[in-house]
């Protein structure tokens, strides 16, 4: 309605996946501070800090070395990124990328969540 309407509104809500639905610009806050802003596509793909990503959704955070196996990796503070859905499973052995094993499958109805284990860190996606 406000977007037909061609008006602002302000919505403060403590739940970070209806922010990224309902909201074009996003101020994440901590303890009264604004601790980021952005779009939500931006927030959610490329959060400037931990806590943002953390807040927005699954985090897998990877090793400085392991960086380069994933073009998808995203520089967050010292850490690297990679959330689940930007993870691809190929049987080939000869495929470019990291070595898994299947840790669990988790049933969520429309969703399966993958626990994997990878060169020393679990891999959830």
């Amino acid at each position: 309605i406000y977007t037909a309407l061609n008006i602002s509104v302000l919505f403060v809500t403590h739940d970070p996946q209806i922010a990224l639905q309902v909201a074009e610009t996003i101020i994440v806050m901590e303890k009264g501070q604004i601790l980021e802003r952005g779009s939500n596509k931006g927030i959610y793909r490329r959060p400037a800090f931990e806590r943002t990503a953390e807040l927005t959704g699954i985090c897998n955070w990877i090793k400085p070395e392991l960086k380069e196996v994933s073009r998808k990796a995203v520089s967050v503070e010292d850490k690297f990124l990679i959330r689940p859905e930007w993870i691809t499973i190929d049987k080939d052995d000869a495929a470019a990328g990291l070595k898994a094993k299947v840790r669990r499958i988790e049933f969520a109805g429309p969703v399966s969540y993958i626990h994997l284990y990878l060169e020393e860190f679990d891999c959830h996606m």
